[in-house]
């Protein structure tokens, strides 16, 4: 009997409750504005510097996080981080004429000795340069270190990885492919099938050698990059359709020297 009175008396009090609440909202003479703030993020401090590098694995990167695809912009002006092995020594001057004499900007340029697709695809270095720059576009010079490797399904896998990495980024691209001198075991088709139009099939071309017989010359590297300009601006990729004017070297735009990677 006692616990149906207090029952009662319970249910008794929170309908009291609830006809005083709408009591109130009813006699207020304004709306109620509720606002909603997003929470703000604080900045981390990144932990690498340009003449101290940390490679990481990139798994240490959260790959379960949803990334937005942004389109990637092609054809317009462009401000560019150039990047890969030691053929940038050649590259990187006419590179630099022919993209300011364009309107386009070379953001910095990262010569990593010794590298190849393994080393880009697999430690934060590209990443961290990304962050630093703040790049439209980034344009690979790369592959003369892996042109005898055999290894074509790990090779293809670590290509794909750059590319994706630079597309969920939102990130145009362009990869300049090796300048080989002598034929390659097949890591060079693998390259162009995974990039398609987006990459330059150097090894096509007759280029002048420097002293090692290897690496394209200063002189050869000017004609190089005539014909990677008249490749990206027919494929609407990077416009460059305006000539140099003279030979100008590179000034205001960071040039950083990596180690070769153990």
């Amino acid at each position: 009997m006692n616990n149906s009175v207090t029952y009662i008396r319970n249910a008794g009090i929170l309908l009291l409750g609830i006809f005083v609440f709408f009591f109130v909202i009813g006699n207020l003479e304004g709306p109620i504005n509720l606002e909603i703030k997003k929470a703000a993020i604080p900045k981390q401090e990144n932990p690498l510097s340009a003449k101290e590098i940390s490679i990481k694995s990139a798994d240490s990167v959260n790959s379960k996080r949803k990334v937005l695809v942004k389109p990637i912009k092609t054809g317009g002006i462009e401000r560019i981080l150039l990047i890969g092995d030691s053929q940038l020594e050649a590259m990187r001057k006419p590179f630099y004429n022919y993209i300011t004499a364009n309107g386009h900007e070379l953001s910095a340029t990262v010569l990593w000795y010794g590298s190849s697709s393994k080393q880009w695809a697999n430690t934060d270095t590209l990443a961290y340069y990304l962050i630093k720059y703040k790049p439209t576009m980034v344009v690979l010079v790369l592959g003369l270190n892996e042109l005898f490797m055999n290894d074509f399904d790990q090779r293809r896998m670590n290509i794909q990885k750059i590319k994706n990495n630079l597309e969920a980024k939102g990130l145009n691209h362009y990869w300049i492919g090796p300048a080989a001198w002598k034929k390659d075991l097949g890591v060079i088709d693998i390259m162009q099938s995974e990039w398609g139009n987006r990459f330059f099939p150097s090894h096509k071309l007759t280029l002048g050698r420097a002293k090692d017989n290897r690496h394209p010359s200063s002189d050869a590297a000017w004609g190089w990059m005539k014909a990677v300009a008249i490749e990206t601006t027919k494929n609407g990729l990077l416009s460059l359709p305006k000539p140099i004017q003279g030979k100008v070297t590179p000034k205001k735009s960071p040039f950083i020297l990596l180690k070769v990677p153990k």
